[in-house]
C-alpha cells in the first residue's frame, strides 16, 4: 500500500500527539514540585510534542482544503475544461480525473439531447399537421407552427397557456375530455368556426409519464370533404342526367317493339327520338370525360403561339348555319394585326365554340350575337355578347359550376348538356386565363374569356377594326 506525504504526517502527528498525551497524564499524578529533571524534561518534550503534532495537523488541514475548493472548482467547471483539471494535492487528483470524465460523459449527452431536440422541432415545424401536447388542467405544454395556422391564432406562441385562451371551440375540448376520462386514444372530425370554415381531424393520445398530458394532432380535411361532396353531387348529377335520356330510349324502343314500328307514320319519327337522344348521351359522356381529363391534370395540350382572331373567326364560321337557322346575326368586332397568345388550338376552339352556341341558343329568333377581341393591359379579353333572355344576378356565383343550370327544364329542352360553362372555365384557367359574366335578367349575357398575351405580341400598339 503506498503512502502519501498527508498519511505520513498524520500518522506522525499521531504518535507525537499520542506519545506526548501518555506523558501528561503520567506526569498529572505528580506536582512539578516533587518531579526531578528528568520527568520535567519529559513533560516539556511532550508538550512540544503536542505542538509539532497540532502544527502537523493544520498542515494536514490546510492540505484537505486546497484540495477541496480545486476539486469544488472542477466539479462547477460546467464542462468550460472537462479536458483537463487544476488540481495539485495527489489524494485529490483520481477524484478529479472522475469528474472530468464525468463531465465529458454529460457533454456528450447534453449534445445528444440538443441535437435531439432541434430534429424534433424542425420535423414537427415543418409538418402540416398541427401537434398539441395539453396536460390535464387544458395547459398547452407544446404547439407547432401548423397548430397556431390550423386554430387561427393570433399571439405568435401558446405554449404555457390554458387551450381555453387558445380556442373555445366546445367540440375540441369534449373530444380532450374524453381522451383523458378513457386514458385510451380518440379519433374524430369537428367543425372549426373561424375566420374561415375548416373541418379537422382530430387524433388524440396519452403520453406516458407520471404527469398525464394527451398528444393532439390536427390535420385540415377541409378539401378532402369538399372533394368527398362534389364526388357525391356529380354521381347523383350524372345518374340523374344519364337517366333522362336513356328513359326516352327504353319508352322509344318498347313502343316500337310493340307494334310502332310497322306503323310508318310515327316509326322514323320515333327512331329519329332515339337518335337525339343516343347524341346527347354521346355529347355528355364526351364533355364528362373531357371536363375529367382537365381537372385531374391528364388533358395533354400543345402549347403554341396561337392567333385568337383567326381561331375566333374560325369558330364564329363554324355556327353562322345555326345562326342563319334562328335569324341571328352574328357581328364581330376584333384587330387588323395578330393577337398571339400561348393555348392550345383545339382547346381555344372548345372555348370560343361553346360560347357562341349558348348565345345563339338562348337568344330568341331574329337577335343579335355580338363577338369583339380586346385588349385590357397584358390580357387579350373575347366577348361573346347576345340579346338573349339574360341570367339573374343570384345565378352569376353558380353558372359555372358542373351541371347547374338557371332553368333546367328549357336547358333540357334545348339539349345542353350543363357542362359547357365548365369546360369553359377549366380550359380559360389552364391557358393561365380565367371567364367571367355580365347579365342582367330579360337583357342579354356578355361572357369574357380573359387570356394572358404572349410575350411576342406585347412590344406594338393593336388597332381595333369594327
Amino acid at each position: 500500500m503506498q503512502t502519501t506525504p498527508i498519511k505520513r504526517r498524520m500518522l506522525v502527528a499521531g504518535l507525537l500527539g499520542g506519545g506526548a498525551l501518555l506523558v501528561v497524564l503520567g506526569y498529572g499524578f505528580l506536582s512539578w514540585s516533587q518531579a526531578d529533571l528528568l520527568q520535567r524534561v519529559l513533560v516539556v518534550t511532550a508538550c512540544l510534542a503536542l505542538v509539532v503534532s497540532f502544527c502537523l495537523l493544520l498542515q494536514v488541514s490546510l492540505r484537505f482544503t486546497r484540495g477541496y475548493r480545486q476539486l469544488v472548482d472542477t466539479a462547477v467547471s460546467k464542462g468550460k475544461r472537462a479536458s483537463s483539471h487544476t488540481v495539485t494535492v495527489p489524494e485529490f487528483i483520481p477524484l478529479a480525473d472522475l469528474l472530468v470524465s464525468w463531465e465529458k460523459k454529460r457533454s456528450r449527452q447534453v449534445q445528444r439531447l440538443m441535437e435531439t431536440k432541434t430534429r424534433l422541432e424542425t420535423l414537427l415545424g415543418s409538418m402540416q399537421e398541427g401537434v398539441i401536447a395539453v396536460d390535464s388542467k387544458s395547459r398547452v405544454l407544446f404547439a407547432n407552427d401548423a397548430s397556431h395556422r390550423l386554430l387561427e391564432c393570433v399571439d405568435g406562441s401558446i405554449g404555457g397557456k390554458s387551450l381555453l385562451e387558445v380556442t373555445r371551440t366546445k367540440a375540441l375540448h369534449d373530444l380532450l375530455a374524453v381522451a383523458f376520462e378513457t386514458q385510451e386514444e380518440v379519433a374524430d372530425e369537428f367543425d372549426l368556426l373561424g375566420a374561415t370554415r375548416k373541418t379537422l381531424a382530430f387524433r388524440a393520445t396519452m403520453l406516458p409519464g407520471e404527469t398525464a398530458a394527451v398528444l393532439v394532432v390536427l390535420h385540415d380535411i377541409t378539401e378532402l370533404r369538399r372533394l368527398e361532396n362534389m364526388r357525391q353531387e356529380l354521381a347523383a348529377n350524372v345518374g340523374h342526367e344519364l337517366k333522362t335520356p336513356l328513359a326516352s330510349i327504353k319508352a322509344y324502343a318498347e313502343t316500337l317493339q310493340n307494334g310502332a314500328i310497322h306503323d310508318r307514320r310515327i316509326n322514323m319519327q320515333f327512331l329519329t327520338r332515339i337518335e337525339e337522344q343516343a347524341d346527347r348521351l354521346h355529347e355528355l359522356i364526351q364533355d364528362l370525360m373531357q371536363i375529367a381529363r382537365i381537372e385531374s391534370d391528364e388533358e395533354a395540350f400543345e402549347i403554341l403561339p396561337l392567333d385568337v382572331r383567326s381561331i375566333l373567326d374560325s369558330a364564329i364560321r363554324a355556327h353562322e348555319a345555326e345562326a342563319d337557322a334562328k335569324d341571328i346575326t352574328i357581328s364581330t368586332m376584333t384587330f387588323e394585326e395578330e393577337v398571339v397568345v400561348d393555348a392550345d388550338d383545339d382547346g381555344l376552339q372548345t372555348i370560343f365554340g361553346n360560347l357562341i352556341t349558348n348565345a345563339i341558343k338562348y337568344t330568341p329568333a331574329g337577335g343579335d350575337v355580338t363577338v369583339r377581341l380586346l385588349m385590357e393591359d397584358d390580357q387579350v379579353v373575347v366577348e361573346v355578347e347576345d340579346t338573349g333572355i339574360g341570367i339573374s344576378p343570384k345565378h352569376h356565383g353558380r353558372i359555372f359550376e358542373r351541371f347547374y343550370r338557371v332553368d333546367t327544364a328549357r336547358s333540357r329542352e334545348m339539349g345542353g348538356t350543363g357542362l359547357g360553362l365548365a369546360i369553359v372555365k377549366h380550359l380559360a384557367q389552364a391557358f393561365g386565363g380565367g371567364v367571367s359574366l355580365q347579365s342582367e335578367l330579360g337583357s342579354g349575357s356578355c361572357f369574357r374569356v380573359h387570356l394572358p398575351l404572349a410575350l411576342t405580341s406585347r412590344s406594338a400598339p393593336l388597332s381595333s377594326q369594327p
